[in-house]
Order: structure tokens, then C-alpha cells, then sequence
């Protein structure tokens, strides 16, 4: 096993990760008479402790009620997690025999996570690694069957579950001992997944890179910026947000994509979005913010995902991004900021440390302290946060929910640093807004005391939090 590295300092490391694939084998012993393409996605259940949880897949197979195994996937196949609580992403299309299965296996090849702690208001954030291979035993809340030509799975990491430290959390040195045993549940993406896991057919906000387009098929090859690859067809109805259409995209482009999950597992793309059009030295960053410093218009950020020039020079400690120039935007997946009874701003006066982000820019090399790298645009994304739900209200056909979060959640923690511009009065409350298009995916009814995870954007009103929520799922344990 790898040392545990801590760094302490102002600008936080960029993380790459890579691509996998799938493959299959029959049950041991036995011909199936009709496979099915399965579509395997990934996400995640978190509590907010932590920033970061990447792992490597190299098997997950399939048992059934004789006890036949299933090999659904050989190839390794890498994600990030945390930027999933509460969303889905394709991982792996693979053919398994039509069948009823009641229990499954994840084998790793490697696991880490990020965590972020405060001591004497300097923060630290901790790499905790794990080389060792296990093979992780998968839950099945019921037997999962497969009968149809297409299938779908939501394979889910129970991420708050899955380590062990006492060093996370709003104050204290990251040091002492630690443990990953990765806890997965598995479903069918139907409704009874749907409550428990987000699966609803869709995938929002995928974010990457266009790295190939076939126009006489209308499908272009998106790679995440977390490493997952996926070929998405547009259609007559896609939106375009930042182009003008289809003949517009560019391989190099980043993009924001939402897309309808088919049968077989291909996306069929409902909205793209381009944030910066140039493909120049771009380097793309997605994560949150860590600090909003003035008047030098400088924060830190810890992305959880990246992709560009400039990765093979950042480090850890390493220069500053500079929003001076950036062109502010709001993620298009909302349509309803107008109608919020709140001011829906996000600008260099209003961007406040724990909002999630995605960053251009098209610096060629990072400058040296005090320089900045100068920021393209800087979107405000979708995130989740988990809390215990406070009180209870409604406004012009809004439901509102007053959240308390735990003390380490990024919003309280990170408003501890000082000398940052931008402050919050009351960092442990967001206020949440969920209008009739809101899902809520919850097991039980909405209650004082009831902890919850809410999915939405983000912004800062006045020193206020307050969110615009598209999805309301059952919390995990703070």
C-alpha cells in the first residue's frame, strides 16, 4: 500500500483517470438460449465527508439461483463517484444470458479518496490510496432478472459507507489509520430502482470532451472528463446551447450533455451544451470551488475531473486560476431560474467556495506565484447535498425546505479559510426550491428531521444559500 500523501496548500490537484470497457462469458456448464445487451451505470450514495472517490473496476460478475457465475465485465474501467451521488453515467454495455440472478461481485483493482479538513484555518486535503485488489461482495435488494432483449443495472457505491478515518472533517490533521472496503448495491433500472438510486432513463449532465463526429449518422464520441467514452446520436429535437446545431460541434469541444438512456444502453442526446467554443490549449476542470479570494480574483478548486494542456504541469501548491476576464453561465439544464422567487446571480461577486463548477481556459503553462491562469468561462453546475431538513414552507408554487448540513460538508468547512471575499452568513443552511418538475425520489413523505439529498444548482443570494433542486432522493447517514 501506497503512503498516505497530504498536501497542504492553495491550489489543489488535478486527477486523471482512464477509460475501460466490457466483455462476457456464459454460466459455467450451461448454454443460455437468448442473451440480452446490458447496460451497467454507475453512481453513488454520499453524505458529503468526501470531496473525491475514484476506483478502478476490473471484474463484476453475476451469480444465479444454481449458482452459475456470469462474467459481465473483464475490461478495467475507471470513474470518479463523488460528482455521481445522486446522478447516473454508463459505464459498460455487455451480452448476459437471459436469466434470474441473486447475487453479484465487484473486483478492484484500486481505490482512493479525497477528504478535506481544517487546522488552525489552514486546509488540508488528504489523498488516501489503496493498492490492494478485493473483491467486494455486491448487495441485491431483490433478485435481479433479466428477460428482455435490453436490460439496464444501476450499480451503486455506497460511498460514506465504504471508508473508514477519523481524520475527515471540519477540523483536525489528516494523519492516523484508515480503511476502503468499497460497498456496492445493485439494481434493475426499473421503478423500484428508481426511488432508491435516480435511475429514470436519463443521464444529465455528462460533461467531456468531443474527441470524434460521424455527421451522415448524427452521432458524435464524448469522453468524460472522469474517463468513461460514450457515442451519442442526436436527433431532430436535441437542443443546442452555445452553437447553433450540430454542424457547429468540434472534436476538442467541451460539452454538457444530457441524454435519454435507451434500451440497449445508447444515449440518445436531448440537450447539448458548449460552454467555451474554442478548442485552443483548452484545458476543462469540473469540481468544486475550495476558495474565493479578493481582491487578487483568485480561488482555489479541486476538480474531480480534468482534461488538457495544462495537467501535465499542475501539482499540487501549484498557480491560481484568475476570473477577471471569465464569461459567468448557469448550466442550461434549468429552465425555470425566472420564475424563482430569489435572484438567480452568478458572477465574480457572488461565486462563494463549495459551488460546483466547470472551467475553461486556454493557457498554455501555468504561470508562476503570483501570476494566474486566466479562465475562459466558468459554469455553474448541478450538485447534490446531503442534510437534515429543518423546516418546512411553500412560495409562489415552490415547495421550500431549510437544510442543515454536517459540519464537513464543503459549504460550513471551507467558510473557515480566511481572507476570503464573497462570505456567507449562515454556511451550514440552504434554502431548497422544488417546483412541480422537481423529482422527488424519496422512500417517504417530507418531514421535519427527515435527511435528504438534494440535487440542484447551487448560488449564493446575499450571503444566503439557495438552491434550485431538480431531484429529491433519500439521505445518506450524516
Amino acid at each position: 500500500m501506497r503512503a498516505l500523501r497530504i498536501s497542504w496548500y492553495g491550489a489543489i490537484a488535478c486527477l486523471l483517470t482512464h477509460c475501460g470497457g466490457s466483455g462476457s462469458s456464459a454460466p459455467a456448464g450451461a448454454t443460455p438460449a437468448q442473451m440480452s445487451a446490458v447496460a451497467v451505470l454507475l453512481s453513488s450514495n454520499d453524505n458529503d465527508q468526501l470531496s473525491q472517490m475514484i476506483f478502478t473496476m476490473t471484474g463484476l460478475t453475476l451469480t444465479n439461483r444454481s449458482g452459475h457465475t456470469v462474467s459481465v465485465s473483464t475490461t478495467p474501467v475507471s470513474a470518479e463517484v463523488i460528482h455521481l451521488n445522486g446522478a447516473v453515467e454508463p459505464i459498460l454495455i455487455a451480452n448476459v444470458p437471459q436469466d434470474t440472478y441473486v447475487a453479484a461481485n465487484v473486483t478492484l483493482s484500486f481505490a482512493e479518496f479525497f477528504c478535506m479538513s481544517l487546522n488552525a484555518n489552514q486546509l488540508g486535503v488528504g489523498e488516501w490510496p489503496n493498492f490492494q485488489s478485493p473483491t467486494t461482495t455486491v448487495t441485491l435488494p431483490q433478485p435481479i432478472t433479466i428477460a428482455r432483449a435490453q436490460s439496464s443495472l444501476v450499480l451503486t457505491l455506497q460511498a460514506s459507507q465504504s471508508v473508514t478515518t477519523a481524520t475527515c472533517g471540519p477540523t483536525g490533521v489528516l494523519n492516523g489509520p484508515y480503511s476502503i472496503t468499497p460497498v456496492f448495491s445493485l439494481t434493475a433500472a426499473t421503478s423500484s430502482a428508481e426511488s432508491s438510486s435516480g435511475a429514470i432513463g436519463k443521464a444529465s449532465n455528462l460533461v467531456g470532451n468531443v474527441t470524434s463526429i460521424d455527421a451522415a449518422a448524427g452521432s458524435f464520441q464524448l469522453t468524460a472528463l472522469d474517463g468513461p467514452a460514450w457515442t451519442v446520436t442526436t436527433s431532430a429535437s436535441t437542443a443546442y446551447q452555445g452553437i447553433g446545431g450540430s454542424s457547429a460541434l468540434a472534436s476538442g469541444m467541451p460539452v454538457d450533455v444530457d441524454a435519454s438512456i435507451q434500451a440497449d444502453g445508447s444515449l440518445l442526446v436531448t440537450r447539448v451544451s458548449v460552454p467555451d467554443v474554442s478548442t485552443s490549449n483548452l484545458t476543462s476542470w469540473l469540481g468544486p470551488l475550495m476558495g474565493v479570494f479578493g481582491p487578487n480574483v483568485q480561488f482555489l478548486m479541486g476538480p474531480l475531473a480534468a482534461r488538457g494542456t495544462l495537467l501535465s504541469e499542475f501539482s499540487p501548491g501549484w498557480g491560481g486560476l484568475g476570473f477577471g476576464s471569465a464569461a459567468f453561465q448557469v448550466s442550461g439544464q434549468f429552465t425555470n431560474l425566472q420564475s424563482l422567487p430569489f435572484p438567480t446571480s452568478f458572477t465574480g461577486n457572488t461565486i462563494v467556495a463549495g459551488q460546483r463548477v466547470l472551467v475553461t481556459t486556454h493557457a498554455s503553462t501555468f504561470p508562476y506565484s503570483p501570476g494566474l491562469v486566466p479562465v475562459a468561462t466558468m459554469t455553474l453546475m448541478p450538485q447534490t447535498i446531503d442534510g437534515t431538513v429543518t423546516a418546512v414552507s411553500s412560495v409562489g408554487g415552490f415547495a421550500v425546505y431549510s437544510v442543515q448540513l454536517a459540519a464537513y460538508d464543503p459549504f460550513p468547512l471551507l467558510s473557515g479559510l480566511l481572507n476570503q471575499s464573497n462570505l456567507l452568513s449562515n454556511p451550514g443552511t440552504v434554502v431548497v426550491y422544488a417546483d412541480a418538475s422537481a423529482q422527488a425520489l424519496t422512500s417517504q413523505s417530507i418531514t421535519i428531521g427527515s435527511v435528504l439529498r438534494f440535487r440542484g444548482l447551487v448560488f449564493n443570494d446575499s450571503g444566503t444559500l439557495r438552491m434550485d433542486c431538480a431531484q429529491i432522493l433519500d439521505g445518506a447517514s450524516l
